[in-house]
């Protein structure tokens, strides 16, 4: 069966006496079946520009976005007793489900790699919304994530980690590589900075960092908590950064109520260099969440720059060394 286009024209004599008709059949089953593949191996709303464009690169545009990436924690762990097979097979139901999330809430796939998702909200078509999206589908992800990990050790598989990172701003939207292989991506220092703040969540042991351009244009109401203030390697600029709590169960956000307050005074008194007064602060909150990782982390920056004070320089900034 063919797919076609038909188009009917009327003939008409010069006095305009109807005196028949054309009718055109298009066979259009080649670009749909182009189309559809496409729209597999790359987000739709790209490839619908690449189409448009033809031979062209698609022109780059510039647009405000927010850009999600995600990763497995521990996946060389978790695929090394695998065989290849049975790791593309994990991939692709993880993928599976996390792609269609990010589809949902209006995001767009850029790509797989490896084993981490990037995908961009407000490419294709901005809104005031995207940031808030970009947020609702991270943690969507994150609990969706928990009900692939019960069919997974149902199965007796490994469950799943995953850390997200976010970041919004200014980025080129547009077709990149050599004549004979094009990529269609977003570049910009907003996509870098999601990246690392994906990392981030390694060294902070928390689960969805935002930068702090992504916080300020959300305009619903999620539960953050601001983490800390950094610099990311190769940047001058320092970011606030924000751990998203949407995530965690009714019973860990009703003491987060109470942990939240104790632990930004703890930030604020760790920038202001008096370290006893942010170890009471970080120790109050360890007595309602003795895993609070943050918590720890700066407990060991108080304890350390206790005994070894920094510098006049020191702003309170923490440099991240890893990409």
């Amino acid at each position: 069966m063919a797919d076609v286009n038909v188009t009917l024209n009327a003939l008409r004599s010069t006095a305009g006496a109807l005196t028949g008709a054309t009718l055109v059949l298009h066979d259009i089953s080649r670009e749909k079946k182009v189309h559809a593949t496409m729209t597999r191996y790359m987000a739709k709303e790209f490839a619908e520009r690449v189409l448009t464009s033809g031979y062209a690169p698609a022109t780059a545009s510039v647009e405000v976005a927010t850009v999600l990436f995600s990763d497995i924690r521990r996946f060389t762990t978790i695929t090394e007793a695998l065989a290849p097979q049975a790791t593309v097979n994990m991939l692709n139901e993880y993928f599976g489900e996390m792609a269609g999330l990010v589809q949902r809430y209006g995001g767009a796939l850029d790509k797989y790699i490896g084993d981490a998702v990037m995908a961009v909200f407000g490419t294709a078509t901005p809104g005031a919304a995207d940031a808030d999206n970009a947020v609702s589908a991270a943690i969507e992800m994150i609990r969706q994530l928990g009900q692939l990990n019960l069919r997974r050790v149902g199965r007796g598989a490994q469950p799943i980690e995953i850390s997200i990172g976010l970041a919004t701003g200014e980025m080129a939207a547009g077709s990149v590589g050599s004549p004979d292989r094009m990529d269609y991506t977003v570049i910009g220092d907003s996509v870098n900075l999601a990246a690392r703040l994906q990392g981030a969540n390694q060294h902070y042991g928390t689960t969805i960092l935002v930068a702090g351009a992504t916080a300020e244009r959300l305009a619903s109401t999620f539960r953050l908590r601001r983490i800390d203030l950094v610099r990311v390697k190769g940047k001058e600029t320092a970011t606030e950064i924000f751990e998203v709590l949407d995530h965690f169960p009714e019973e860990s956000l009703s003491m987060f109520k109470d942990a939240v307050p104790l632990f930004e005074e703890g930030v604020r008194l760790y920038r202001g260099r008096n370290w006893p007064g942010a170890l009471t602060q970080f120790s109050a909150v360890l007595k309602i969440f003795p895993n609070d990782s943050p918590s720890w982390v700066y407990t060991d920056r108080c304890l350390y720059y206790r005994d070894h004070p920094p510098g006049d320089a020191w702003d309170g900034v923490w440099n991240m060394q890893t990409k």
